[in-house]
């Protein structure tokens, strides 16, 4: 480095606060005309910048990517259990088996009314789906047990 005037001469200088840049005694703001400076920054600093940059953005990216994945699987987790928690009383018959009775049954004014929901009664004795539990409690209530049974011994 030359030291003529009280400028430093041929060197290029970076505030990595500001952003400075400028050479031959020139300093430029970020933003301002950099006619007078005369080096560029090198390929070796940007490539150094940019791997400081991704360095520092490692830890933000995996705090989105964990959370994201975390919501997904709370989601799932959700749905999965409305879903066996239903399949003890029966089924949908229209929309799909993986529906849950409020799935099944949004388009109706009630689930009392909801002739797309069966029950296991309803499905042993070849009825269609009347959303009323009004016959067949036995039936449903052995379906109910043997679900329950099941379910406590995967857990």
């Amino acid at each position: 480095l030359d030291i003529k005037g009280g400028a430093i001469q041929g060197a290029c200088f970076r505030d990595r606060g500001l952003g400075v840049w400028g050479g031959a005694g020139q300093v430029a703001a970020r933003g301002a005309p950099q006619e007078q400076a005369s080096e560029a920054p090198k390929p070796e600093q940007m490539a150094q910048d940019t791997e400081e940059f991704v360095n520092a953005g490692q830890g933000w990216l995996v705090f989105l990517v964990v959370g994201f994945l975390t919501g997904l699987l709370a989601g799932m987790i959700q749905v999965a259990r409305e879903w066996a928690f239903d399949l003890k009383f029966g089924y949908c018959a229209v929309g799909g088996f993986w529906n849950s009775r409020k799935e099944c049954c949004r388009v109706s004014p009630d689930e009392d009314s909801c002739w797309q929901w069966r029950t296991w009664s309803e499905t042993m004795r070849g009825v269609g789906g009347s959303g009323k539990r009004d016959t067949g409690y036995g039936m449903d209530y052995v379906f109910y047990m043997a679900w329950a049974t099941f379910m406590g011994t995967l857990a």
